[in-house]
């Protein structure tokens, strides 16, 4: 049985580990609840086209606040660095 709410970072979305390193957020500061909610949502997200456009620093790429299901979250951890 796969979980979707793994921790450990084989399992960790590719896109989450580089979203956390363009904004900033060390995961290892990160309690692992919070990790594992923001994992499980990156895995199921609809909006990788969009993500990788941000990721990449495409010119027209929308802010993630627009698309990622983990903007909130990722907020919050900046302000709490």
């Amino acid at each position: 049985m796969v979980h979707l709410l793994e921790s450990d970072d084989a399992a960790q979305s590719p896109l989450l580990r580089e979203a956390l390193k363009t904004l900033n957020i060390d995961s290892a500061h990160v309690p692992q609840d919070r990790m594992r909610l923001a994992n499980a949502r990156c895995r199921t997200c609809e909006n990788a086209d969009a993500c990788f456009s941000w990721l990449a620093g495409l010119d027209g790429a929308q802010d993630y606040h627009w698309f990622c299901p983990n903007a909130q979250l990722f907020d919050g951890l900046a302000k709490a660095a």
